[in-house]
């Protein structure tokens, strides 16, 4: 069932979970999307946990109009290697293998959502985003940005 899902609230449950590392948080308000929320819930939470999983001593959360960024100042992805994380059950390296591999679930809900999940350039550790696509280029989507798009 799709309804409005506040983003920043989904982040902010996410990153209140118990953690070994800080966890900085910068949530915009009223940053609403249209969309499952028990799915959105499982891409923040997944995101949040892989980045804690692989942080030396940080992460940060944003949320903005734009979407959710989260970075883990850990050891990076390798440029070379960033489209394979977003597969099935794979590992990169051993920096990154702490534990069994992912489900890839993440790129599938963000697509689901009508948005996308990418790796982007980071001096330092990962950075991945969930970006909405504006209304105007959805052709025929739901507004997943609700009130924010405003």
């Amino acid at each position: 069932m799709h309804t409005e899902v506040d983003l920043a609230q989904v982040t902010a449950e996410a990153a209140a979970r118990p953690a070994p590392v800080r966890i900085a948080l910068d949530l915009e308000a009223d940053v609403d999307v249209r969309g499952s929320r028990a799915h959105l819930e499982r891409m923040v939470a997944d995101l949040v946990a892989n980045a804690v999983r692989h942080a030396a001593s940080q992460v940060t959360i944003r949320v903005t109009a734009d979407g959710l960024d989260v970075l883990d100042y850990g050891p990076g992805i390798p440029a070379n290697s960033r489209e394979l994380v977003f597969r099935r059950f794979h590992r990169l390296d051993e920096a990154r293998a702490r534990d069994v591999g992912g489900s890839a679930l993440g790129l599938a809900i963000a697509t689901l959502h009508g948005g996308t999940l990418a790796v982007r350039d980071t001096p330092r550790g990962a950075h991945l985003s969930f970006r909405m696509t504006p209304p105007a280029e959805r052709s025929g989507r739901a507004d997943l940005r609700g009130s924010a798009a405003s």
